[in-house]
């Protein structure tokens, strides 16, 4: 069970909650998609609202894994959680993501327009099915497609709502997503299984899992390669993906590839 020791002070709690928000991947979704606003020809004004929005988002999605994780981390000793390591307890992160979710949803309708609103709370929706239910099943990886597949159309949709939708480029998005997921996930099958937990990769294995990591990855060169752009820009994006492949088959921790995922996603955009 997650420890009942005593509330932390105030100002440890609110370290706790910065840490159980997953600081890494949320400071660099809201930046990149920002920053592919302005890469875009967006305006400044336009890349700040998405950034507000994604941040809301970004917050409730990584407050709701780690409440929904407590027992589990608890169970499997992962220190490194705030929650497990007693600088936050489950039911404020808990708290704070309900609060995060509702102001996301607010900010979608208010901020953007019709067809990024949408497409944004369609990935943060998908996000916490994951949280929720789909993270210990075979359909985990489904909320990944998803997200990865939104940002680029979320972005055209900022910049220009009339833009066609960019399909080649979600289709790279949505298998960077995959890939990214089981190379972030296959290092933690032995502890998943320890309690009782775990998606596709505990189900087919950590070696299968990075395998499948790398042909995804080479797919989505492919598809960058053919149906987007087969230029020099495009090409530089293709040896991105080349070398996460490469890190996704050697690595032994595949947390970091969440932002180089991501990276190379909105350099796809880019490109």
């Amino acid at each position: 069970m997650v420890s009942t020791a005593p509330a932390a002070p105030p100002l440890r709690r609110v370290h706790g909650l910065v840490l159980a928000c997953h600081l890494g991947p949320t400071v660099a979704m809201t930046g990149l998609s920002a920053a592919l606003v302005l890469a875009f020809g967006g305006t400044g004004g336009a890349a700040a609202r998405l950034a507000v929005c994604v941040l809301a988002g970004q917050l409730s999605i990584g407050w709701s894994n780690d409440a929904r994780d407590a027992a589990a981390d608890t169970e499997a000793g992962r220190t490194a959680k705030p929650i497990v390591r007693g600088l936050v307890d489950a039911r404020t992160v808990g708290r704070a993501a309900g609060i995060a979710l509702v102001a996301c949803v607010v900010l979608s309708v208010a901020l953007l327009a019709p067809v990024a609103g949408g497409w944004h709370l369609l990935a943060v929706g998908s996000a916490w099915l994951y949280n929720l239910w789909l993270k210990d099943t075979i359909a985990s990886p489904v909320p990944y497609a998803l997200a990865f597949a939104a940002v680029p159309v979320i972005v055209s949709s900022v910049v220009d709502p009339a833009e066609p939708l960019p399909v080649g480029l979600a289709a790279v998005g949505a298998l960077v997503g995959v890939a990214v997921h089981l190379a972030n996930t296959a290092g933690e099958v032995s502890s998943d299984r320890l309690v009782g937990r775990g998606g596709l990769a505990c189900a087919i294995g950590s070696g299968w899992a990075r395998a499948l990591t790398v042909v995804l990855l080479a797919a989505a060169a492919a598809v960058l390669h053919v149906l987007v752009d087969p230029g020099p820009v495009g090409g530089l994006v293709l040896g991105g993906l080349v070398g996460l492949a490469a890190a996704a088959a050697t690595s032994q921790s595949g947390r970091w590839l969440v932002p180089a995922g991501l990276t190379v996603t909105g350099g796809g955009v880019v490109a």
